[in-house]
């Protein structure tokens, strides 16, 4: 071998080096870049979810419907017992919608117009985002951050679908069905549920409820979306449950 040729070989020896020590380096970085998660680890994450009894609350909310928009902040409380009651402030401090129950029986004025309820009817009589497909109770359950009884049914170590986005770092459990789709989300930062999502679509109407933002198992925000120009969202600065 002459000296051109051994050269030749040592520069080819070098840069094959140099680009596997690289591409190894790229494959680390940008692999996982996070938390392994699997069908074990969606079933670990979504046992942290918290079931509330009690519950007290104080934030934020936007209410749209039927294009009318309403924000301001929300005072909510609920027992185990039955006893609720959710205070809508404006931001000048005046009520501009109340809901209430106790013992089975309430009601809810919005705008000065009063509706009354039994915790099993349903409230289509309001303009409530999806409002002929939930009773007054789950209404409350829902806005006071308690997930949907189908919630504790799920096989949760078995989804349909996993899924993972690099582009929001996050893997997705789905769990399908011809009216109902449940899709959770784990961070592969963090380990931690990031939100989970039911979708809807009953006698060809679709709508949602979404929880989201979660600490120590209980979600701090709450949507539930009909359409654009109807929905509802609640964005907690505090709870305390039990």
């Amino acid at each position: 071998m002459n000296k051109s040729t051994a050269r030749i070989c040592l520069l080819f020896m070098v840069l094959l080096t140099v680009t596997s020590f690289f591409g190894c380096a790229r494959q680390t970085r940008g692999g996982d870049g996070g938390a392994q998660i699997d069908a074990a680890g969606i079933e670990n994450v979504l046992r942290e979810v918290v079931a509330i009894s009690e519950f007290k609350g104080f934030g934020d909310i936007a209410i749209v419907a039927s294009g009318q928009n309403m924000t301001g902040t929300i005072d909510a409380a609920r027992r185990n017992t039955g006893f609720v009651r959710a205070q809508i402030y404006t931001p000048f401090g005046s009520a501009i919608a109340t809901i209430a129950a106790d013992d089975s029986v309430g009601s809810a004025v919005v705008n000065r117009q009063r509706f009354d309820f039994t915790y099993a009817e349903a409230v289509d009589e309001t303009s409530f985002p999806a409002a002929r497909h939930f009773t007054y109770g789950q209404f409350i359950s829902t806005v006071t951050g308690s997930m949907p009884e189908i919630f504790w049914e799920l096989p949760a170590n078995s989804p349909d679908t996993l899924t993972r986005s690099r582009r929001r770092g996050g893997v997705t459990a789905s769990w399908l069905s011809d009216t109902l789709t449940v899709r959770a989300t784990v961070s592969t930062k963090t380990g931690r549920l990031d939100n989970i999502a039911f979708n809807y679509n009953m006698d060809g109407n679709t709508f949602s409820i979404r929880f989201s933002h979660f600490r120590r198992g209980i979600p701090y925000e709450i949507t539930l979306r009909e359409s654009s120009r109807n929905y509802i969202t609640v964005k907690y600065e505090s709870i305390t449950w039990k």
